[in-house]
């Protein structure tokens, strides 16, 4: 039978912890939405490596672009990730309609469940917008919170347009 000393000191050097050197989003300058969703200006993108490290796996950038291949990805592929880059036809106002809408929010239920996505386009109302959006329209939010979140994002000029919009039952 071994008999364990009680009064016996335990070691008070702590064992190295292994560096972590992945990225995290916030790193490389992304703003995060809500869970899983992150935005930056679209002339702020960081490189498609960094964006791989911080652990996001797919993009959607918002551009002029053919609304029918929305679904295509651009595969990127580095030593540590696999990247997958959207485009959707969002540059107005007038581009987010219901349809647009349910587009993004299919792309992003491929990826949220598991892993980060990074939306990027030229004007942040329009990205937040879009993303209030399609919580108000196809998730159930109030629209009063919709627009909070909206407005926390940057959402000044647009915020009538975007109460409107949410009042619009879909």
């Amino acid at each position: 039978m071994t008999q364990t000393n009680l009064n016996h000191e335990p070691d008070t050097t702590e064992p190295s912890a292994p560096e972590n050197t992945q990225v995290s989003a916030d790193s490389v300058g992304l703003i995060e939405f809500s869970q899983n969703i992150y935005w930056v200006l679209s002339d702020k993108l960081p490189s498609t490596e960094a964006v791989a490290e911080a652990g996001l796996s797919a993009v959607i950038k918002l551009t002029d672009c053919d609304p029918a291949n929305y679904k295509i990805p651009e595969v990127t592929r580095s030593e540590s990730a696999e990247l997958h880059t959207y485009e959707l036809s969002i540059t107005e106002i007038d581009d987010l309609s219901q349809l647009n809408v349910m587009r993004l929010d299919e792309l992003l239920r491929r990826y949220i469940a598991h892993s980060k996505v990074l939306i990027t386009g030229d004007d942040p109302q329009l990205i937040a917008s879009s993303l209030a959006l399609r919580l108000g329209w196809l998730r159930g939010r109030r629209i009063d919170k919709c627009v909070e979140l909206a407005q926390k994002h940057g959402v000044d000029s647009l915020k009538q347009e975007l109460f409107n919009r949410l009042l619009v039952p879909r």
